[in-house]
C-alpha cells in the first residue's frame, strides 16, 4: 500500500498492479471550540461583596477581578489594577464612598495594597507589603482615612490614606 498526496488531498494506492487509487477522507477537529468565548455564571465564583458607606453602590470580586456598580442604574465598572494577571481581593470602601482599597497579588512574591477610584479606571496609588505576610482581613475606618489589616502572622497593621497610601504601621 502506498499513500501519496495530490494538492491538498491524500490518496491510497492499494494495488499497484491494478492501478486502483482511492481518496482518503480525513477529518480533524479544529480549535475553534477551545478558543471561543464562553460565559460563566459569576455567582458561582463570587469571592466577596461590600456595600458602599451610603449603601448606594456595591463592590464585587469574582474570579480575581473587582467590579463596582450602583444598585439600580448605571454601568458595571471594572476596577483596573494596572495590567492583566493581577488578582484583586478583600475590597473595602473608604469613608468618602469615592475610593476603595484592595489587596493585589500577581507574580511578585509580596502582595500590595491598591487605592482605586470607585468609578473605575487605573489605581490611584499602591504600596508594597514586602515581608509582612499575607493579608487575611482588611477593613476601612467608617469615619476617617485609615485602613487596618491583619496578616497570617497574627499582626494588626494600619495605613493612613489621606493623601495616598502611607507606610504600614504595626
Amino acid at each position: 500500500r502506498l499513500v501519496y498526496h495530490c494538492g491538498a488531498d491524500l490518496y491510497a494506492l492499494d494495488d499497484p498492479g491494478r492501478g486502483g487509487t482511492r481518496r482518503l477522507e480525513i477529518a480533524t477537529a479544529g480549535s475553534a471550540p477551545q478558543r471561543a468565548r464562553r460565559f460563566v455564571d459569576a455567582g458561582e465564583y463570587l469571592e466577596s461583596a461590600r456595600l458602599s458607606p451610603d449603601g448606594e453602590s456595591l463592590a464585587l470580586v469574582t474570579r480575581g477581578r473587582m467590579f463596582t456598580m450602583d444598585h439600580w442604574t448605571g454601568p458595571v465598572r471594572e476596577q483596573h489594577a494596572g495590567r492583566d494577571g493581577v488578582r484583586l481581593r478583600l475590597p473595602a470602601w473608604l469613608a468618602d464612598g469615592g475610593r476603595l482599597v484592595a489587596v493585589a497579588g500577581d507574580e511578585q512574591p509580596d502582595e500590595r495594597l491598591l487605592l482605586l477610584p470607585a468609578d473605575g479606571g487605573p489605581a490611584l496609588d499602591g504600596i508594597g507589603l514586602g515581608g509582612i505576610g499575607c493579608v487575611i482581613e482588611l477593613a476601612a475606618s467608617p469615619a476617617g482615612d485609615r485602613i487596618a489589616f491583619t496578616t497570617n502572622r497574627q499582626q494588626l497593621w494600619t495605613v493612613e490614606v489621606a493623601a495616598g497610601l502611607g507606610e504600614p504601621l504595626l
